[in-house]
């Protein structure tokens, strides 16, 4: 064998580790993305003027402990748009006093692990 056979078989390992290396590292920070959804599966409606989020199912659903709103056109304080979830609810009082139409609904849940996850969007009808 030649030098330069060596060299070229020597670069072609390089690049198959580098390759499967890459490949690992990727998955890795595939799999621990916090930007995921998590598991939980969400209904939200209106009653009266209150926004009502009810917690239906999900893997994640029982790791679940608060739920944060954003309501398309409105801004909620921090202490409105964050509520504890109590016996697979949130009542976020008062949330759609003043709003009509149909309205982009957003919820992320803060997680007993303390990640904060996506965990609907949906459409809201404000009457």
């Amino acid at each position: 064998m030649t030098s330069a056979t060596i060299i070229l078989i020597a670069l072609l390992i390089l690049i198959v580790i580098g390759l499967a290396s890459t490949g690992v590292l990727s998955t890795n920070l595939f799999v621990q993305n916090p930007m995921l959804k998590k598991d939980v599966g969400a209904e939200v409606s209106v009653v009266g003027e209150d926004v009502v989020v009810f917690i239906a199912c999900g893997e994640d659903a029982a790791d679940l402990l608060e739920v944060i709103i954003c309501i398309e056109g409105l801004r909620l304080s921090d202490e409105e748009a964050r509520q504890a979830v109590v016996n697979n609810t949130c009542t976020f009082s008062g949330a759609a006093r003043g709003i009509a139409g149909e309205r982009d609904v957003s919820m992320k849940g803060v997680f007993s692990d303390g990640s904060v996850s996506s965990i609907r969007c949906s459409k809201l009808n404000c009457v």
